[in-house]
């Protein structure tokens, strides 16, 4: 888990290293909170496209990125703690995805328990320090 700062360290002088302490207290409770949703995966359908020429009317071919299946991931469904913190945005059945170590855009897609879902617009938050990646997402079609 890593090293422990002691409480009589000045922040001015080891700010970095509070910060990385932080991040690193911060994954270990995301992760207990995994276990006690049984521990949920997702996986981010992301796709390349090569070949690609709107002018000459060409779709160009799409391609899934790998290694971003399986993903472990917290899921919160209830609607009440959803909306207390996107507000309005949160609709019945939408999902907040937390995930540590990979960056959702809005273009992806989650796939979770059988169902596709698409970040709703703007509702993406990344923190590149601490790696973790927060996601509203709703059923994909039901925008």
């Amino acid at each position: 888990m890593g090293t422990k700062i002691g409480s009589a360290v000045a922040p001015q002088q080891h700010g970095d290293e509070l910060d990385k302490q932080r991040s690193i207290e911060e994954k270990y409770a995301w992760e207990q909170d995994r276990g006690w949703r049984n521990n949920p995966t997702c996986d981010v359908l992301r796709y390349t496209v090569a070949g690609e020429d709107a002018a000459a009317g060409i779709t160009g071919t799409e391609t899934l990125v790998p290694n971003l299946s399986g993903l472990r991931c917290s899921v919160v469904t209830e609607i009440k703690e959803i909306s207390q913190k996107y507000g309005d945005v949160a609709m019945e059945g939408d999902r907040q995805f937390v995930l540590y170590d990979v960056q959702v855009v809005s273009t992806d897609l989650i796939e979770y328990d059988g169902q596709i879902y698409s970040p709703v617009g703007g509702s993406i938050w990344y923190n590149a320090a601490s790696g973790r990646c927060e996601v509203l997402a709703r059923i994909h079609g039901d925008d």
